[in-house]
């Protein structure tokens, strides 16, 4: 019989350099039901809550803006909103040690998305 370990994500592996952690970092709210996200989640912003939530390639509720990426893994499963920490800028980061939505399933949309983040201050530590 095999034994199978799963390791964590750690955000090491997609956050590479940070100018100043106390500047390039936010407090945000990750609504309920949300689900269980991982560090290194890309995410957008919901328009009319100031909620975040996993960038949504095509939405139209200001989540298709790529605008930080989640420093922690959360629980956001629950029926409460919970707190979390995106990196929000003047950081150098992994590309490929990102973790998506299930929307962004084309390298062009990636690249898209990583076009937002790099008008934030995001550069590529190397290209995806």
């Amino acid at each position: 019989m095999a034994v199978v370990t799963h390791y964590p994500k750690l955000s090491g592996e997609w956050l590479k350099h940070e100018l100043d952690c106390e500047l390039n970092r936010e407090q945000v709210m990750i609504p309920a039901a949300t689900g269980n996200l991982i560090t290194g989640t890309v995410m957008g912003k919901v328009t009319a809550s100031g909620k975040w939530v996993p960038h949504v390639n095509g939405a139209a509720d200001g989540s298709e803006v790529a605008a930080g990426i989640l420093l922690n893994g959360v629980d956001a499963s629950g029926p409460s909103d919970v707190q979390g920490v995106n990196v929000i800028g003047n950081a150098r980061i992994a590309p490929l040690e990102l973790t998506w939505d299930a929307s962004v399933d084309s390298q062009t949309k990636k690249d898209a998305a990583l076009a937002q983040l790099e008008s934030l201050g995001f550069k590529t530590a190397y290209q995806a």
